[in-house]
């Protein structure tokens, strides 16, 4: 549903208590697990006309518990949300996707830790890339039948920028 915002620190284990004129109805407990962005590559050096990499790493497995337990199938495989993402760069005050031309989106893969990993590569570098913002948004799917609601989660901004040689040192060794 459109309006909820869960932040990572209200993952928890909740429960529903109606009260009646008959009494009270206390429901199961169930455990609210939260994704979050794990890592990203806050700070990229490129070498002009060569590439620079970014990459995101992202939960991707479904949890039953705090402790991580992953949730399974009814033949014991492990669930992942199903997820895209979109890289966009900054253009002033503007987001413009970075999907096309300089920048290649790599395919994103789920390792067996639960975490996926969505790489960037922008290239060949050009000296006015220097101080680029970029940043991606991860939209999960929902999946009702694991009671798996969806959204999206925006990174941090990223930033790439030129490696120089601004000097160099004659040593007699």
């Amino acid at each position: 549903s459109s309006g909820i915002n869960a932040e990572y620190g209200d993952a928890g284990w909740y429960y529903c208590n109606a009260t009646f004129d008959e009494g009270d109805v206390v429901s199961d407990p169930v455990y609210l697990y939260v994704f979050t962005i794990n890592s990203t590559t806050e700070t990229a050096w490129g070498v002009k006309s060569l590439l620079a990499s970014f990459s995101v790493v992202a939960d991707a497995q479904l949890r039953s518990d705090g402790d991580g337990t992953a949730l399974t199938s009814s033949s014991g495989s492990d669930i992942y949300a199903t997820m895209s993402i979109a890289w966009e760069y900054a253009d002033g005050d503007t987001w413009v996707s970075a999907s096309t031309g300089r920048y290649k989106v790599g395919s994103t893969s789920a390792g067996t830790n639960g975490l996926s990993t969505s790489p960037l590569n922008v290239g060949p570098v050009r000296v006015a890339d220097d101080g680029k913002v970029l940043r991606a948004t991860l939209t999960y799917t929902s999946d009702s039948s694991n009671n798996f609601f969806g959204g999206s989660i925006v990174t941090s901004n990223m930033t790439l920028y030129l490696a120089t040689i601004s000097s160099f040192n004659a040593s007699d060794d």
